[in-house]
């Protein structure tokens, strides 16, 4: 969820350099080191469910599953359609042709499609095609046609099949989800395989496939594709299957015990993105560092950085003064 928290407070648009300079290589690489974080999230979401695919029948568990995201989803990603819509307002309702109606449809397009509250959709799509799926759950087989799906999003970001974003690949993830599903069923020989592997070669495939990510969003970005920052990036996967597998090898860092993810994890997932687009830009504006073209590559480093400590911290606070409220259903689990 760091990482996650991390790209949303770096990224700032696609096109903002004119050329490939270092400024823009340092702003390029402070996107990628984190993106790691939606493929761990879909497979340390399969890992930690596991088994209770079939603790439950299929429409059970879905409807568990719907009772506690639904509803936190549902309030958060409406309050942040009343922050975007107040914002756009603000600034828009004296300009010539606004039209409320039409400035509210676009909110809403923008926030279920667009942010993060997409991939709440997203994550509960690829749950139910798993529950279809319940009684090959642990077939090979089943893994190969997943993974034939995410490559064709992969390899579509190039060849361009069909228009490459992120709503058309609903079904990009649903893998990685099979595949930490798969992780949990067989840790013991999966423990056993990774602790024999050095941490020096999880830290050469970690830089390498960074690099070949990095590579790969200057191709795109001399092609001026939609999203040279797509996910679902042939390099990407690779990368982040060499984070997770790593982070899987290290198994518990010290530090993260006290943010206690297993409880925090989907509240700061839903609120942090209201902070990131309403608060962060009035706290940038008067420092002259909303713009992240005009920033040297120092201050891009550390604004960066800056950016996410308040960011990840205040959300942070938030959810666990809801836990201790009686709203605490609002933050899920």
């Amino acid at each position: 969820m760091m990482g996650i928290v991390f790209e949303h407070c770096t990224y700032a648009g696609t096109y903002l350099f004119d050329t490939f300079t270092p400024r823009l290589a340092t702003y390029v690489s402070l996107i990628q080191f984190p993106k790691f974080g939606t493929v761990a999230f879909f497979m340390l979401a399969g890992f930690l469910l596991g088994e209770k695919f079939f603790t439950y029948t299929p429409w059970e568990y879905f409807r568990r599953r719907l009772q506690t995201t639904i509803k936190p989803w549902l309030f958060w990603s409406l309050l942040f359609v009343g922050a975007m819509f107040l914002k756009t307002w603000i600034i828009e309702h004296k300009s010539a042709g606004f039209s409320l109606g039409e400035t509210l449809a676009q909110t809403v397009q923008r926030v279920y499609l667009f942010t993060n509250y997409w991939f709440i959709i997203n994550f509960l799509v690829c749950i139910g095609t798993l529950l279809l799926f319940r009684r090959f759950l642990y077939s090979w087989w089943l893994g190969l046609v997943l993974l034939l799906v995410t490559l064709v999003y992969a390899f579509n970001i190039h060849l361009l099949w069909f228009f490459p974003v992120h709503t058309t690949a609903i079904f990009g993830f649903v893998f990685f989800l099979w595949l930490g599903a798969c992780l949990h069923r067989n840790w013991e020989q999966v423990s056993i395989l990774l602790d024999r592997v050095p941490h020096l070669v999880f830290v050469l495939l970690f830089a390498g496939t960074f690099y070949l990510s990095v590579y790969e969003i200057q191709v795109l970005y001399a092609q001026q594709v939609e999203d040279p920052f797509n996910t679902l990036r042939l390099s990407n996967l690779l990368y982040s299957l060499c984070a997770v597998f790593w982070l899987l090898k290290i198994r518990s860092i010290p530090f993260t015990r006290f943010f206690q993810p297993r409880d925090t994890t989907f509240g700061i997932y839903l609120i942090h993105y209201i902070l990131v687009y309403n608060f962060l830009p009035e706290l940038l504006r008067p420092l002259g560092l909303l713009n992240v073209q005009d920033l040297s590559l120092i201050e891009i480093i550390l604004s960066s950085v800056g950016k996410f400590v308040v960011v990840y911290l205040t959300t942070f606070a938030l959810v666990k003064l809801i836990a201790r409220s009686p709203l605490r259903g609002l933050i899920g689990r």
